[in-house]
C-alpha cells in the first residue's frame, strides 16, 4: 500500500513540474518542447541518485534542481527583467586562474601564466549575481584546484552551486572529504578517452588518477561526472557504448561532450570532427539518452533543446583569467572587463547586444555556433566592437583558420538543413 501511494505521489510531482517547466521563469534552459522532455528525465535520474550523495551534496542538489528553480531563481530574474529589458543568463564559466599541474597539447584556455582573479574579484561576482536569481557558477581553467581561494568561495556561498572542471590529478583523500562535506559541487572529470588517448594527451599516469578521483568522490557522496573534447580522431571511441558504460560504471551522474574548437595553443581545424561525425553524434547521443543511466549533454548539439547557441548572456557568459567578460569560453574575445564593470553593464554592451541579435536570427538549431557554424558572425561582431581576444593565437579565426571554417560552416550548415526539416519538421 505504502509503495502504491509513493508512486502515485511521484505521478503527481512530475506533472507538477512539468506544468512549471513551461513557463521561462522556472526554466531558463531547455524550453522547447525537446527540451522540457530532457529536463524531466534528468530530474527523474536525479531524484533516483540522491541516496548516492552525502547529506551535504543531497541536501544542494535538491535546493540546485527544485528549491532554487521554483523560489529563488524567478524572483531575482523577473526583478532583473523588469530594470534591464531581459532576462539574465542562468549561470557564469569563470577561469579564475591560468596555472595549471598539467601541459596539456592544444589546451584551449591558451598559455599558462600567473593571470588569475582575486577572491575578492569572484566574490563580488557570485554577490551581484546571487540577486538576479543566479546560483550557478562553473570553474573552468587552468586547473581550478590551482586557484587557492576556490574553497574560500565554495565555503562562503552556501547557498550557491559550484561545478569544477578538473584534469582530476590534484584530488586526494582530504580534498574529497573535503568537498563531501559542503556538498555544493560537482566535480567533473576531463578525458580524452581511455588511458591511451587521455595519457597522450595529458601526461603518463592521468587516467589512471582520474579514475582514483572518482574514486575518491563516490567514497565521500560528491556528485561528479565526466568532460570529454570530442575530436576528429576520438568520435567513434568516446561515443561507444563500452565508453558510456565505463563512466556509468564508475559513478558519473553526467556526461559533458565538448567539440573540439580551433582556439588556445595551437589551433588545428583539421581535429574538428566532420560533419557527418557531428550527425553521427547527435544520432548516437540520442540512443545513449534511452539506454543509459546517465544524463548525457553535448554542449555543440543541444540547440534544439535550448533554443540555439547560449552564449552572450542568454543562458551563459565566460570570464577569463584577466576578468574579460567572454561571450563564450570558446568565443574568446572581450570588450569589458569584470574588474572596472559589473556584469549587467557588459551585459548591456553593443558587442554581447550584436551576438544576440544573431541568436533571434537564427532559425536552424542545429547549427547554431558563431564560431563554427556561422564564422561571418563572429567576425562581424568583433571587428564592430574592436573586441580583444585573450590569447594572439585566437587571432587565427581570421587568418589561417578563416577559410577552413566558412568552408566547414557551409559544408554542416548543408547537412544540418536537410536533418532541421525532415527531423525537427521546420523549414
Amino acid at each position: 500500500m505504502t509503495r502504491i501511494i509513493s508512486k502515485t505521489i511521484i505521478k503527481i510531482r512530475q506533472k507538477f513540474v512539468r506544468a512549471f517547466l513551461s513557463f521561462r521563469i522556472f526554466n531558463p534552459w531547455f524550453r522547447t518542447p525537446e527540451g522540457i522532455d530532457f529536463l524531466c528525465d534528468v530530474l527523474k535520474r536525479t531524484d533516483e541518485t540522491l541516496n548516492r550523495l552525502s547529506p551535504a551534496s543531497r541536501k544542494a542538489a535538491i535546493r540546485y534542481f527544485y528549491t532554487t528553480n521554483l523560489f529563488n531563481r524567478p524572483f531575482g530574474a523577473l526583478k532583473f527583467r523588469i530594470r534591464h529589458g531581459f532576462f539574465p543568463p542562468s549561470f557564469i564559466a569563470i577561469s579564475p586562474t591560468r596555472q595549471c599541474n598539467l601541459s596539456c597539447d592544444g589546451c584551449f584556455s591558451g598559455e599558462k601564466s600567473n593571470e588569475e582573479l582575486s577572491y575578492e574579484t569572484v566574490a563580488r561576482v557570485v554577490s551581484e549575481t546571487n540577486k538576479m536569481g543566479m546560483d550557478m557558477y562553473v570553474f573552468i581553467g587552468g586547473e581550478p584546484f590551482c586557484w587557492k581561494p576556490l574553497f574560500k568561495i565554495i565555503e562562503n556561498f552556501p547557498k550557491s552551486n559550484f561545478g569544477i572542471y578538473t584534469n582530476g590529478t590534484l584530488i586526494d583523500e582530504n580534498v574529497a572529504e573535503r568537498l563531501g562535506k559542503l556538498g555544493n559541487i560537482t566535480v567533473c572529470f576531463s578525458v580524452e578517452g581511455f588511458e591511451k588517448e587521455t595519457d597522450e594527451r595529458r601526461g603518463l599516469g592521468t587516467f589512471n588518477k582520474v579514475k582514483k578521483g572518482m574514486e575518491l568522490c563516490r567514497k565521500y557522496g560528491v556528485r561528479f561526472s565526466f568532460s570529454v573534447t570530442v575530436t576528429s580522431k576520438n568520435t567513434e571511441l568516446i561515443l561507444s557504448d563500452e565508453f558510456v558504460d565505463f563512466f556509468v560504471g564508475q559513478g558519473c551522474f553526467d556526461g559533458w561532450y565538448y567539440q573540439y574548437m580551433p582556439i588556445g595553443v595551437n589551433p588545428n581545424a583539421e581535429l574538428l570532427p566532420t560533419p557527418e561525425q557531428r550527425e553521427y553524434r547527435r544520432k548516437r547521443m540520442a540512443e545513449f539518452r534511452k539506454t543509459k543511466n546517465i544524463n548525457l549533454y553535448d554542449f555543440l548539439n543541444d540547440g534544439p533543446l535550448v533554443d540555439g547557441c547560449l552564449c552572450a548572456g542568454k543562458i551563459y557568459v565566460h570570464i577569463n583569467a584577466e576578468g574579460g567578460v567572454e561571450p563564450c569560453a570558446f568565443y574568446p574575445f572581450a570588450v569589458d572587463n569584470i574588474k572596472d564593470k559589473t556584469l549587467s553593464e557588459a551585459l548591456k554592451s553593443p558587442f554581447f547586444k550584436k551576438i544576440r541579435s544573431y541568436q533571434e536570427k537564427t532559425k536552424n538549431y542545429l547549427s547554431p555556433c558563431p564560431v563554427v557554424d556561422h564564422p561571418e558572425w563572429l567576425r562581424e561582431a568583433v571587428a564592430e566592437a574592436n573586441a580583444k581576444p585573450d590569447q594572439e593565437t585566437n587571432s587565427e579565426l581570421f587568418h589561417s583558420l578563416k577559410e577552413p571554417l566558412d568552408q566547414y560552416g557551409k559544408k554542416y550548415g548543408e547537412l544540418s538543413e536537410k536533418v532541421w526539416k525532415e527531423e525537427y519538421k521546420h523549414g
